[in-house]
């Protein structure tokens, strides 16, 4: 299937012609988009603070909050800080 196999071809040749040719390439790209990915995701660059409404209560289930346009979530400490699990905003993540 597909075209034959031709190594001087250039213009629609087969994945399996071209593939050892455009590998460092790809390579060097999936590189760089690790390195973006890593970056942007781990080191914000800029503090945010989110001002949360309150410290969530048993009686806000998911329900509760999206009635009252709420979010739940938790911030994660460190190990030798507890979890807080807060109420924000409708908007705040946004």
């Amino acid at each position: 299937m597909g075209t034959p196999a031709n190594p001087k071809k250039t213009r629609g040749a087969h994945r399996h012609d071209m593939l050892h040719k455009l590998e460092p390439r790809i390579d060097i790209y999936a590189r760089k988009l690790r390195e973006m990915y890593h970056r942007e995701g781990t080191i914000p660059t800029h503090k945010s603070y989110l001002d949360p409404v309150r410290e969530r209560q048993p009686t806000d289930t998911l329900e509760e909050c999206v009635k009252h346009k709420l979010i739940p979530g938790i911030v994660t400490a460190r190990d030798e800080f507890a979890d807080w699990d807060m109420v924000w905003h409708w908007r705040t993540p946004f």
